[in-house]
Formats: structure tokens, sequence, C-alpha cells
């Protein structure tokens, strides 16, 4: 998959892709250590769970990736921010839905999180397991800026058959 091709579902309102992407760990490079910054919140605590979990998941091969609450003096860091933002921060004019919405903007060393509630940062972690790449048993992470709000108040999903939503069974999935 090209770089400026990356496929998120759903699609963000906002989403630019830049050059380049980070290295997060590897068996032959050796380790990043992923430095999550400090949660006060239970809910942002979970969507930092999630992201730690998915890059866990993703490496092949033990120790490639150590996730530290603190910096240990080691070498190559990259660090998670998961910053709460103020109620009256404003992520655009056109932005609906505020209390959902959340930044998601990659530099060189930094992951950063922003949002208002704890619905915007567990969307945050699930757009941000997508964005994992996994290439030749070496995790990346994309530099890309994502700016994303739910259209409607509420999330879901229509789906409906050839047959009509009312003659769908279990089975027909």
């Amino acid at each position: 998959m090209q770089r400026n091709q990356l496929i998120i579902f759903p699609e963000p309102q906002i989403m630019e892709v830049g050059e380049g992407r980070l290295f997060l760990g590897s068996r032959e490079k050796g380790n990043s250590v992923i430095l999550l910054s400090e949660v006060k919140e239970e809910l942002q605590a979970y969507a930092g769970e999630i992201i730690k979990r998915s890059i866990a998941e993703s490496i092949v091969g033990k120790d490639s990736c150590a996730i530290a609450e603190k910096d240990e003096g080691e070498t190559e860091k990259i660090i998670i921010s998961l910053e709460r933002v103020p109620c009256n921060f404003s992520f655009g004019e056109d932005v609906i839905n505020s209390d959902q919405a959340y930044i998601l903007e990659v530099s060189k060393n930094i992951i950063s999180i922003k949002a208002k509630s704890a619905a915007g940062f567990l969307y945050a972690a699930q757009t941000f397991k997508q964005l994992l790449e996994l290439e030749d048993e070496t995790l990346y992470f994309p530099v890309v800026k994502i700016i994303d709000w739910p259209q409607f108040k509420y999330r879901g999903l229509y789906m409906e058959s050839k047959w009509g939503p009312d003659l769908m069974t279990l089975d027909d999935w």
C-alpha cells in the first residue's frame, strides 16, 4: 500500500498525510521506548491501554518495543501524548459534535492525541490501531494529521442486504 493511500474506517473528516513514517519497533533494528503521557481519567487511561495493546500485538517477537510510563534514559524514544483540551477548544468552524472530536497528529517523534472527552480518546485510539503498519516484521506509524468528528450525534453503521433488512437472519452474515 502506498503511503498516501491510508485506508481508515470510518473515513476521517480531515486527513493530511505527510512524508515518511515513525519507526516503532523491530527485531532487527532494535528497540524503541514508547513513553505514554500521564493520564488522569479512567477512560483516557483505557484509550492508552488500547494503544499499548495494539502496539504490543502488532510487533512480531518479544522485546521488540518497550512501553514505559517514564523516561529511563533510552536513546530512541517515541512519545504518545494523550491531552484533554478545554471545553471551549475549537476543532474548526465546521465541526459538529465536537465533544466526540479528536486530533491525531504525528511529528518527528511525537504522536499527539487531543480530545475534549473520553469518547474522543476512544475513537482516536481506534484510528491509531488502524494506522499501524507492519512491514517485514517492523512496525511503523505514518506521519499524518487527522481531525475527525462524527457527522451525526449518534454513530452507527447501516447495512442492507439484497433481500432487505427484515428478511435477513444471522446466518446471512
